[in-house]
């Protein structure tokens, strides 16, 4: 039972951190992904509120001047891509051209993955070119949001965390089950006591006391001790009381009997009644004498404490 316990406590403990692992990592990509978006959308707002936006033709270094004037240290990291209607490329940065893709125009989010790098991608269109988009993205690790790799640091971590997890299950199953090896080994105590005849001792008091921290257990186990403790009672008061009636019961009907059996021989020497009478008279008083004495033994012998 304490093995079905472990074992069903540690699946639950496992399934509980499995759950909050997945829980942690989706946070965690969630998170990251969050604050990736917020710094394009902060980067893309102040690009399309500067000077760039008002440009009729871009050249690159003059583009690239004035990105680098309005983001000064938060365009590192960053890529910029402007486009018209017929998917031409006005504007691009360096960093751009190195990924070799075609980064679409639609929808306003734009996540690609390649070659383990992450690319997130706003498309913005600019107030007084609607027909050009300003795409402002960031190129990172797949690793910055997806958690896909386990480093040896990682694995020692789950390990101590499963170890920790194995070693808390035990000892709590042991501390759960503490109450029920006592209430066994008590019964076997009682079990022995009734083979030998001799009187059940009672429950220990440390089995009724309440829980620590001052806490009443009033639970099932509790009421099934009280329950027990309350038989084991019954059964010592009802031994005794069979024991001292049964032998009481005994005298009390042999004595009679010894007294009417010397009254049937003095009548029968007073009347000399006929012999086939007395003789049944006397076998009947005899088979009586002998169920009584059959008896006595019997309960001498069940109340006997050793056999």
């Amino acid at each position: 039972m304490r093995l079905k316990f472990f074992l069903l406590s540690l699946l639950t403990l496992v399934f509980t951190s499995l759950c909050i692992t997945f829980l942690l990592a989706y946070f965690y990509q969630s998170e990251r992904l969050f604050f990736l978006d917020d710094q394009i959308r902060e980067t893309a707002t102040a690009i399309v509120d500067s000077e760039l936006s008002d440009l009729k033709t871009y050249d690159y270094k003059i583009a690239n001047a004035m990105i680098s004037e309005e983001l000064g240290p938060d365009r590192v990291g960053k890529f910029f891509v402007v486009r018209n209607t017929k998917d031409e490329v006005l504007f691009q940065t360096d960093n751009v051209g190195l990924l070799e893709l075609s980064i679409p125009r639609a929808p306003t989010w734009v996540t690609i993955e390649q070659d383990g790098r992450l690319i997130r991608v706003l498309n913005l269109s600019f107030p007084k070119f609607p027909n050009r988009t300003l795409q402002v993205g960031v190129i990172t690790d797949s690793n910055f949001i997806f958690w896909s790799t386990l480093t040896s640091r990682s694995v020692v971590l789950v390990a101590s965390i499963v170890v920790l997890v194995l070693i808390m299950t035990w000892f709590l199953s042991a501390q759960l089950f503490s109450p029920v090896r006592d209430l066994e080994g008590f019964l076997r105590e009682a079990v022995e006591m009734l083979a030998s005849k001799k009187e059940i001792p009672d429950v220990p008091a440390r089995m009724l006391a309440p829980a620590a921290l001052g806490l009443k257990r009033q639970d099932e186990f509790k009421n099934l001790v009280e329950g027990i403790s309350h038989l084991v009672r019954r059964v010592n008061l009802n031994n005794k009381f069979t024991k001292s009636w049964t032998f009481q019961m005994v005298h009390e009907i042999k004595t009679p009997l010894t007294l009417l059996n010397r009254e049937v021989e003095k009548l029968q020497d007073k009347y000399r009644f006929a012999s086939e009478e007395y003789q049944e008279v006397q076998r009947q008083l005899n088979r009586v004498s002998r169920t009584i004495t059959n008896f006595l033994d019997w309960a001498d012998l069940a109340n006997t404490e050793n056999w």
